[in-house]
């Protein structure tokens, strides 16, 4: 599989906003083939309450969606091909910005009809392990009426991302 796409500008965007939005950044038929192994896990009962933080503290409250964690020792096809992508726009990163961005960890996340996610940081306290986040969207039938957005918050601004 081919991947065409500008990692300069990407990485160059990032550095200069804090935030890069791009289309396509993943190739579509990788999407497909993500989306029918998301669906693969759900059926098989392997989503877990979503939680925050080192005690894993789970409250509706602060976040009800479900998540699955990739096992990077026995990836499926599908995310074994997706964490090859991002490796490379991991070295980019690491290329462009020395960040030391060493490793990353890759999980389902599904969000059911009134599903929230409370405003937080990525980032824990006391911790320099999360340097860039990654939210890709799988949804096949987006419209604007199903919500869903994420609200990237600046320090003068926000910004909200459509799936």
């Amino acid at each position: 599989m081919t991947i065409a796409l500008d990692w300069v500008s990407l990485v160059s965007d990032m550095a200069e906003s804090g935030c890069a939005v791009r289309r396509n950044f993943i190739p579509s038929e990788l999407i497909s083939a993500l989306r029918v192994d998301l669906e693969q896990y759900r059926s098989g009962q392997n989503f877990v309450a979503g939680a925050l933080g080192r005690k894993r503290v789970v409250g509706k409250w602060l976040r009800s969606d479900e998540i699955c964690w990739f096992d990077a020792a026995h990836p499926t096809p599908p995310q074994q091909s997706y964490l090859q992508h991002i490796e490379l726009f991991r070295m980019e990163l690491n290329k462009q910005l020395q960040l030391g961005v060493f490793e990353f960890e890759s999980h389902y996340t599904v969000y059911r009809p009134g599903s929230r996610y409370s405003r937080h940081v990525d980032q824990q306290r006391g911790s320099d392990a999360r340097v860039v986040s990654i939210i890709m969207y799988l949804n096949e039938f987006w419209c604007g009426l199903d919500g869903g957005a994420l609200r990237v918050y600046f320090p003068t601004r926000s910004l909200d991302i459509l799936p």
